[in-house]
């Protein structure tokens, strides 16, 4: 729902299969006409946080069962938190994971690449994914000879489909994901 025609014209052009519909989007009728009853999911993208935290609110009355919204403002996260909003997108968020996921890597060197980070808790702490190449130096060690940085929890591996719950007795195999 795009409230600029123009807007809409382009959204259509780029988005062939998207319905695009030219409306406020905070007209609550345009949103019970659109289905919001009915509706999998709801993503509110605009570009004024406190209107996609409302709207968001406005979907979860209706039961929508995933709810993620766009929000620029990290000061927010305790309105957020009292909400029922499944996932926050924070567009500076994201782009600091991107740039930390390739630090990471390069620090990483060739012994693994880190496929992902997470970040929780106000970027307390943070989960990295990695996969396990071969020429790791703690291949086949049990996790509790290996000497890792303070703070540092492996807490699974996927092992070829299969997860494990790791003891100090399991070892990091070549393709493990950790």
């Amino acid at each position: 729902i795009e409230v600029d025609l123009k807007r809409c014209e382009q959204l259509s052009a780029l988005l062939p299969k998207a319905l695009i519909i030219n409306g406020d989007v905070s007209d609550q009728n345009i949103l019970y006409e659109e289905g919001i009853s009915t509706c999998d999911a709801f993503v509110s993208l605009t570009s004024i946080d406190e209107q996609n935290i409302v709207l968001s609110m406005f979907a979860s009355q209706y039961n929508v069962p995933k709810i993620i919204t766009k929000v620029n403002h990290i000061e927010l996260d305790g309105v957020i938190e009292k909400s029922n909003i499944d996932s926050v997108v924070t567009p500076h968020k994201i782009a600091n994971n991107q740039i930390a996921k390739y630090i990471r890597a390069m620090q990483a060197g060739s012994h693994s690449s880190c496929e992902a980070i997470y970040r929780f808790e106000n970027d307390n702490f943070e989960m990295l994914e990695f996969n396990v190449k071969k020429d790791f130096k703690e291949l086949n060690t049990p996790i509790k000879n290996i000497k890792f940085k303070e703070g540092i929890l492996i807490g699974a591996i996927e092992r070829k489909k299969h997860i494990i719950i790791p003891t100090g007795n399991d070892e990091i195999k070549e393709r493990d994901i950790i």
